[in-house]
């Protein structure tokens, strides 16, 4: 599934949507986890000063001043979370996990590095790492409810464990009973055990102790979703709103039960209703830039995604639409290649990037270029049968008969059934390979 499918599903839009936590959230934790001593002061204004730096996106200074924080105090576990997160908004991430891993040779128990180490494993799906980091961190803080939680959530990740994940959740409530996150959690496994009427009693229940937390009802709407029951869901989303107004979780969510409808002009009318009262309107923003796009509405959809990127110049999504509707409608392809550029550079790692800047080579009749970009994408992600089909078309509009042939059926062979698997072997069969 590309970042530009036109199907608009809820889960269409959730991959489309989709970053890696590694890259996109902020790894330092915004509140030391109980039973965690407070930074020492002594490095505290340098720590204060990278931060900042950070909020500017200004990653050199950032560094140095992380640098002297970890210079001033060795065991300084925000200055090197700090080095962690400025690597890894430079796409380095072999250097963000050893700014993590020589924090904890630093200071071997502290909960904050034990806890970003797991969040950072669990991201690159290295589980088993991750489980080690945070179980060692549920070790240093017996009763930090948060450490318990990250557990949890880790455990959820697999069917395997959710059992486990039962357990360490209501360790958690035993340690903080008004702890939200576990509450939630707690609702979860159970519902991932089939438990459906006991998970909806947790989130009740923590709905009535904390009326206005907007996280329990909106745990219930997508409780209800699972269930196939849409007017319970979009019910308790209306609930989480009118609790807290600014929630934008809810809008998100309750637009996409829309557009799992093709409801398309409900889940935008959805979508609108939060701007002004998000402190962010991005991400709703973008959602109705993928909407209109998947109703063909272009125009609509391209004044979105441009909204987006005033908002939130570091949105490669938007860009990378942008992108891609200019190569498919050959259009304004001079900006369209500006767009896939910028893409590109925000997110070098995206398979998906490189391919729409492929695509909007090809529709600038710049093919060379193309092939090289597509064929970077199919490297990096050589599971997605859409970037050895466009690489496909490519070499056989560059008279590359073999190479053609080669990623058509390697596109087929990764998946039978995909969305142009069609197309495929039609263009096979005109290629003369059966």
């Amino acid at each position: 599934m590309t970042i530009h499918r036109k199907i608009m599903t809820a889960s269409a839009i959730a991959a489309a949507l989709q970053i890696s936590l590694a890259s996109a959230a902020p790894m330092i934790l915004q509140e030391v986890p109980t039973g965690q001593p407070s930074q020492p002061s002594v490095s505290k204004p340098r720590i204060d000063e990278g931060l900042a730096a950070l909020e500017q996106g200004n990653l050199a200074a950032a560094e140095t001043a992380f640098k002297a924080a970890v210079a001033l105090d060795p065991t300084a576990s925000a200055g090197y979370l700090g080095l962690a997160e400025a690597a890894s908004r430079k796409g380095d991430d072999a250097q963000a996990e050893a700014w993590l891993r020589k924090g904890l040779q630093a200071a071997p128990r502290d909960l904050l590095l034990l806890l970003n180490m797991g969040k950072w494993l669990a991201a690159k799906g290295r589980i088993a790492e991750a489980e080690k980091s945070l179980t060692q961190a549920v070790e240093v803080a017996p009763q930090s409810a948060q450490a318990l939680a990250m557990l949890g959530e880790l455990y959820l990740a697999r069917s395997a464990t959710v059992a486990k994940a039962e357990g360490v959740f209501r360790r958690a409530i035993e340690v903080e009973k008004g702890n939200v996150q576990a509450q939630i959690g707690l609702a979860r496994a159970l519902a991932g055990l089939g438990k459906n009427a006991e998970a909806q009693a947790v989130l009740e229940g923590a709905a009535k102790a904390a009326p206005t937390n907007p996280q329990p009802l909106h745990a219930l709407a997508r409780l209800w979703a699972r269930q196939g029951k849409f007017d319970e869901a979009v019910k308790h989303h209306q609930r989480a709103i009118a609790v807290a107004p600014d929630y934008l979780q809810a809008y998100l969510d309750q637009g996409d039960l829309y557009l799992a409808r093709n409801e398309i002009d409900k889940a935008i009318a959805v979508f609108r209703s939060a701007i002004g009262k998000v402190k962010d309107p991005a991400p709703v923003l973008l959602r109705i830039g993928v909407a209109n796009e998947g109703a063909s509405r272009w125009q609509e959809a391209e004044a979105a995604y441009v909204e987006v990127v005033k908002r939130d110049p570091g949105s490669f999504i938007a860009y990378n639409n942008l992108a891609f509707m200019s190569a498919n409608r050959k259009t304004n392809l001079d900006q369209g290649l500006v767009w896939a550029q910028k893409a590109k550079e925000l997110a070098p790692w995206s398979a998906k990037v490189r391919d729409t800047l492929g695509w909007v080579q090809r529709a600038r009749g710049d093919l060379p270029a193309a092939a090289r970009s597509i064929e970077e994408a199919v490297k990096l992600e050589p599971k997605d049968p859409n970037f050895h089909y466009h690489l496909g078309i490519v070499q056989s509009e560059l008279g590359r008969k073999p190479a053609a042939i080669a990623a058509f059926k390697q596109a087929l062979q990764v998946a039978p059934n995909f969305r142009h698997a069609q197309d495929t072997r039609t263009r096979l069969q005109a290629l003369g390979s059966k």
